[in-house]
């Protein structure tokens, strides 16, 4: 802003020189012209606040920027520093534009949504509007916030023999549970209902009774339930190609009313989550989006916690299905 005051005094100095020296009206004229300018600009830049609009917009091809100010022609500048995250990939960056305000919506593009993955954060905690000759600035408070999930875009993945024989024996387990409408003997115990615990064991007599809802847990049902760990420790490429896998087997045992619980590694430690529908589905992803994917595969993760388990990396479906735990490749 200095340079711009000395550029307009030095234009006024010039002008003031040629009407000392030369006289005339022509002269008087440039002169008024150029001492009322600062005002104009000032005023101008005024008017465009009154109008202006910034925020982002989300579109099916990428993230953006926009502005408008509803004038005809640009009235004022715009200088505004932008801050992107993304959760997953841990990564932030921060943008400064500088953009001439008018009638016509400018749009800058953010991200590209079909070159990432992660959950997203947009956002910026004010601008500066600044008047077309660079004289006079002020800095307007408007915090502007977007978050989103910008899921994995792997397609084609296909479910291997191995994670289908899984299923197969836990669909029998299933069968086991429930024949001809009433519950065959197993060990099992009634707990009062949870967010979360499995509709189909409502022990409804004894929830009649007691006016409150109470389920059925069976002991062969929590050993057999399906134990999945994703590694996600790769490049993103690697990371696609790992929740497309997971992404096919959870549609799978979902159609065969299962669950699972799938744990996986990340810098904010291990984690795990319970997918038994296709809305645990996406809770499950955008848990998985929403913290720092690891560096480093956690193998003691992977083998202490598994005992039958469906290891997913991104060169296919590992299983372990017997005592020693040795897996097969899918």
């Amino acid at each position: 802003m200095l340079r711009a005051w000395c550029r307009y005094l030095l234009l006024l100095a010039v002008c003031a020189l040629l009407y000392i020296f030369l006289g005339g009206y022509l002269f008087l004229i440039i002169l008024t012209g150029v001492i009322a300018l600062p005002l104009i600009s000032l005023f101008a830049m005024l008017i465009s606040s009154n109008h202006l609009q910034v925020d982002f917009q989300r579109r099916k091809e990428g993230s953006y920027f926009y502005c408008a100010s509803g004038k005809w022609f640009p009235l004022a500048q715009l200088k505004i520093n932008i801050q992107q995250e993304n959760i997953f990939l841990d990564e932030q960056t921060q943008d400064n534009l500088t953009l001439f305000t008018s009638d016509t919506i400018v749009y800058v593009p953010m991200i590209a949504h079909e070159a990432t993955m992660g959950k997203i954060r947009l956002c910026f905690d004010g601008f500066v509007l600044q008047d077309m000759l660079g004289l006079f600035q002020r800095r307007y408070h408007s915090h502007q916030k977007r978050t989103y999930y910008l899921y994995p875009h792997a397609t084609g993945t296909t479910i291997s023999s191995q994670i289908h024989d899984i299923l197969q024996d836990q669909e029998h387990v299933y069968e086991g549970h429930i024949q001809h409408g009433g519950i065959l003997e197993d060990t099992h115990e009634v707990k009062e209902y949870q967010p979360g615990d499995d509709l189909r064991h409502i022990h409804h007599k004894l929830s009649y009774k007691l006016a409150k809802t109470m389920i059925r847990t069976f002991a062969s049902y929590q050993q057999e339930q399906l134990l999945v760990y994703l590694d996600l420790h790769g490049s993103v490429e690697e990371c696609e190609q790992v929740l497309g896998h997971f992404y096919a087997c959870a549609i799978e045992w979902i159609q065969r009313s299962m669950s699972a619980i799938v744990c996986w590694n990340s810098k904010d430690g291990n984690l795990e989550q319970e997918v038994y529908d296709k809305a645990s589905l996406k809770r499950c992803l955008q848990a998985i989006l929403a913290h720092p994917k690891a560096e480093e595969e956690d193998n003691v993760l992977y083998r202490s916690q598994l005992g039958t388990h469906v290891c997913i990396r991104s060169s296919g479906i590992e299983t372990s299905m017997d005592e020693k735990g040795s897996d097969v490749h899918a």
